[in-house]
């Protein structure tokens, strides 16, 4: 970044910006009234004083990143202050206009003024004054005027039309089979009371459910770090930052991020870890169970089939709530900045970008392989990576059916090159342990510019995040094969304490192990240090809730496991376990309604954000409670009906006397966060029930049609 290099240099750029955006304006833009004149300033954000500090800012060597300097404000989003939006409105034909500069690719501040509503801003004018104020920066200025106001369109008219439909129907079906005891396999797919039944149901005996309270667990913390980064991100959230994130290091012990128990927030992305993994070892487990005599050309045959099933289990929710956070979403809004987040993620689905996620490769597309661009709907990044790994199982089970070892060698072979190209590309690039912090900002120390690469070059990428999820199919496997070794050993009372200590070093290491690196920014770690962690932190938690399940599988673990094992398969969790890939898909609807309405700042509290929390969990149950009832069953058992109709029909099996441990609902198997459901043996094609399988994993569909032959 190129310093200014005379202090009158820097006053006749803030002097022909401010003229540009404020004084130099067309007639139109001149306030009729001296009093209205008067209003419109005090409505508007101090505007000179952010300008100096962004030039400020231009003469501070981002590579020495000094200590509470204007860069560190500037670099943290601290700058922004919005003026008064509804003081604006007060006055006759006034508008608040919102502005945004985007410094590297992020946000850097926002701020609004007052205008007459005849005038418009000049957005090229002023990113021609920023080009020259930093000429090796970049930086761009969008204006936002009014509030944005969307039309419905065929695609809101078609989601509303959906939205109706469904519970219409579900009632429908439901009047019919009580009143008049009429039904049909189509009607029967969208009852009320036999979906509702469908949810309240719980297997019993299984060995496994100790899984479902991992899934809500692991929710409940995918929303807890989603709900503090959202206000982070986005242009309007909390007054201070620094509350939050250490930018400056003396305040870094008393920032969120800083200390001890604000670590839960950044450990909230180890959940997702926790979903691949569940999803390896269902995967793997349910297949070969339904699948004992299957031979390698066999399971390569059936895997058209468990894909198609996967993606019509998968796909018709998926897209329905891509709809709703498009098209319906936004006519909860209100206020100014509203627009500033639709634009980056779900202007792209009103672009034609939804495509991407109908073929499950957005994730490409948000990381640097893509130019590292706004997709649709940016969080379903997991599903993509989820399906994607999908598609090896039949190949991977085609191997072990011919020799469990060669399966397993292909996982190992495949997690060590993951677990090596990722401490490769991590050293190489100076990723941070702080991978919130350190990336979110574009700097580390020594005075690489990282530009958020970890997001972009990592995060994001299958064969970075594929480590859990093949130590996942190794578990599978290991429970499968030697489920009454596994038993055995865990009989010995020195096995499960050791376990235990296990667990807890490693969930707690993984956790809070670096706290001391987050209460500065950047952090102090070597590139070793930092390279090792970012590698191997994830393979080592999941490693470490493997562990953790096999205390509850086996039922051993003293008192300690008793709890842990009753907290875990209680039986509420049992429930809402069914709704969690909705929970996932609605998240963003909430917070967006929640906090994109805001038009200014709000100070942080732990109180604040408590409550905030407690809205959005709450929330979220319920409307994912609602949509799995009215939408997510019927389009899943719909799907199920039409799969058995043009698939060949085989005699059904006799049941089995042990019930199947992954059995969800009507024996429907549940895979991860969103992974394979299926009923019997639909996961592998001896069936076509459930929604005919490879999905969500809480869908409890109930369809119960002729079972194809494959």
């Amino acid at each position: 970044m190129a310093p200014i290099s005379t202090a009158e240099d820097k006053a006749e750029l803030i002097k022909a910006l401010h003229q540009k955006i404020v004084n130099d304006i067309p007639e139109v833009c001149q306030w009729p009234s001296k009093l209205q004149e008067l209003e419109a300033k005090l409505s508007s954000a101090p505007l000179v004083e952010q300008f100096e500090m962004l030039v400020a800012a231009a003469n501070e060597s981002h590579s020495t990143f000094p200590e509470g300097g204007a860069y560190t404000l500037l670099a943290g989003g601290l700058v922004t202050n919005a003026g008064s939006y509804d003081g604006c409105r007060a006055i006759v034909d006034g508008q608040y206009c919102s502005m945004q500069v985007d410094y590297a690719g992020a946000p850097a501040f926002t701020t609004g003024f007052c205008l007459p509503t005849a005038c418009s801003p000049n957005a090229t004018t002023v990113n021609d004054q920023f080009a020259m104020l930093l000429p090796n920066a970049s930086v761009t200025v969008t204006f936002q005027c009014g509030n944005i106001d969307y039309d419905w369109g065929a695609g809101g008219i078609i989601t509303m039309m959906i939205t109706i439909f469904f519970p219409v129907m579900s009632f429908i079906a439901a009047v019919l089979a009580f009143k008049f005891d009429m039904t049909s396999k189509l009607l029967e797919c969208f009852r009320l009371d036999k979906n509702y039944d469908d949810f309240m149901q719980l297997r019993a005996g299984a060995t496994t459910n100790c899984m479902d309270g991992l899934r809500c667990f692991g929710m409940a913390t995918v929303v807890m770090g989603h709900s503090l980064m959202w206000s982070v991100d986005g242009p309007i959230g909390y007054t201070s930052k620094l509350d939050l994130i250490p930018y400056v290091s003396a305040n870094g012990a008393d920032s969120v991020a800083g200390n001890f128990a604000g670590q839960a927030f950044l450990g909230a992305e180890f959940s997702v870890d926790t979903f691949f993994t569940l999803s390896g070892f269902l995967a793997v487990y349910i297949t070969l169970r339904k699948m004992k005599n299957a031979t390698p050309l066999s399971m390569i045959t059936v895997a058209p089939i468990m894909w198609l099933q996967r993606y019509l289990r998968l796909t018709p929710l998926y897209a329905y709530l891509i709809m709703v956070y498009t098209y319906i979403c936004p006519h909860f809004a209100s206020g100014p900045f509203w627009g500033w987040h639709t634009k980056i993620d779900t202007d792209p689905c009103r672009d034609g970008k939804i495509w991407q996620n109908l073929l499950y490769i957005n994730q490409f597309y948000s990381s640097s392989l893509g130019g590292s661009k706004p997709t649709c709907m940016n969080i379903s990044w997991y599903l993509g990576n989820d399906y994607l790994m999908f598609l090896f199982i039949p190949f991977l089970l085609a191997i072990a059916v011919r020799s469990r070892m060669a399966a397993i060698a292909t996982l190992c072979t495949g997690l060590f090159a993951s677990v090596l190209a990722a401490f490769i590309v991590a050293y190489e690039h100076e990723w941070s342990p702080a991978v919130f912090l350190d990336n979110s900002i574009g700097v580390m120390g020594g005075g690489s510019q990282v530009n958020n690469v970890y997001m972009a070059q990592y995060y994001y990428l299958p064969w970075y995040r594929c480590p859990p999820y093949l130590i996942g199919c190794l578990a599978g496997f290991a429970w499968l094969d030697h489920k009454e070794f596994i038993n055995k050993a865990f009989q010995n009372s020195l096995v499960v304490y050791g376990s235990i200590g296990v667990v807890v070093i490693v969930l707690m290491s993984c956790t809070y192990g670096i706290e001391g690196q987050m209460r500065s920014v950047p952090t102090t770690w070597n590139r070793t240090s930092s390279a090792f962690y970012c590698s191997l932190a994830k393979p080592a938690w999941v490693s470490a809730i493997w562990l953790l399940c096999a205390l509850c599988f086996t039922k051993t673990g003293g008192p300690i496991g008793t709890v842990i094992a009753t907290v875990l398969e209680h039986p509420v969790l049992g429930r809402i376990s069914k709704l969690t890939f909705c929970m996932y898909l609605v998240q963003p609807n909430i917070m967006s309604t929640l906090w994109d309405v805001q038009v200014a700042t709000i100070h942080y509290s732990p109180a604040m954000y408590g409550c905030f929390y407690i809205t959005i969990v709450v929330v979220n149950l319920i409307a994912s409670f609602l949509v799995h009832i009215f939408i997510e069953l019927p389009m899943a058992n719909t799907c199920g009906m039409a799969l058995a109709m043009i698939l060949p029909a085989q005699k059904p099996k006799k049941p089995k006397a042990e019930p199947l441990p992954e059995v969800d609902g009507k024996d429907n198997v549940v895979i991860g966060m969103d992974g394979v459901s299926s009923e019997g043996d639909s996961l592998v094609g001896q069936q076509a029930k459930a929604g005919n399988g490879a999905a969500t994993g809480y869908g409890s569909a109930t369809y119960t049609g002729k079972t194809p032959k494959f």
